[in-house]
């Protein structure tokens, strides 16, 4: 089956956001992870963000069988983030987080990079992006960049300071509840991916910004 055919058919899949295909389509398919990314680039902005949600379910498949594989495509989605490629990794960043969250035995490896990209631009969104799915599942790795989720605070981008929010209300420690209160009256919006509808929708700063003072005012439970 040639690639064209192989995107077409993945394509259709994730048009009905029917993950579970994706993995089977992966287990029988040359190459699925680079294919997926290369959705990345798709006109289809929700095709877009369906094959980065798909990623991860997908490496896991693959790290089942051999985990060596996927750290080679973890690496090469970092190569492409590089100066030496020209920053041809559109999504590479995001692509990683889903790759991460799914495939665990992998964070220690990789995650300290992305704290480095959240400074290197274009990938700064990403890599919010990516530290904020880390952070709920792998609090004590993320927590490690602290200051640059604190940094992300006051970036420019609304995007960056939604996603920075989203980290630091997944740690759950308070930290700068203060810039966090400021940040609450910020209606400044930006796109986002709803993972409980598998649809685009648009978030905004303040609403981050609450949930955050909301997470980090709840006293601990007793399994804390």
């Amino acid at each position: 089956m040639n690639a064209r055919r192989r995107k077409a058919e993945v394509t259709a899949l994730l048009a009905r956001r029917d993950l579970e295909a994706v993995v089977r389509w992966a287990g029988e398919t040359r190459g699925a992870l680079r294919l997926l990314f290369s959705l990345g680039y798709d006109d289809d902005a929700l095709i877009q963000w369906r094959a980065i949600e798909a990623s991860g379910p997908t490496a896991a498949e693959v790290a089942g069988e051999d985990l060596d594989r996927v750290r080679r495509f973890v690496r090469g989605l970092f190569w492409l983030m590089n100066d030496e490629s020209g920053g041809l990794g559109w999504h590479a960043a995001e692509v990683v987080g889903e790759v991460l969250r799914s495939v665990p035995a992998l964070v220690p490896e990789f995650v300290h990079l992305l704290f480095h990209l959240c400074r290197e631009e274009p990938f700064e969104r990403g890599s919010y992006y990516a530290l904020a799915r880390l952070a709920a599942d792998h609090p004590a790795r993320v927590e490690e960049g602290a200051p640059t989720l604190l940094a992300g605070l006051d970036s420019p981008d609304p995007a960056i300071r939604g996603r920075a929010l989203d980290a630091l209300r997944a740690l759950g420690t308070p930290r700068d509840t203060a810039r966090i209160q400021e940040l609450a009256s910020d209606r400044s919006e930006y796109p986002t991916y709803d993972f409980r509808s598998g649809e685009l929708a648009r978030a905004t700063v303040g609403e981050a910004a609450a949930r955050c003072l909301a997470a980090l005012e709840r006293p601990p439970s007793p399994a804390d």
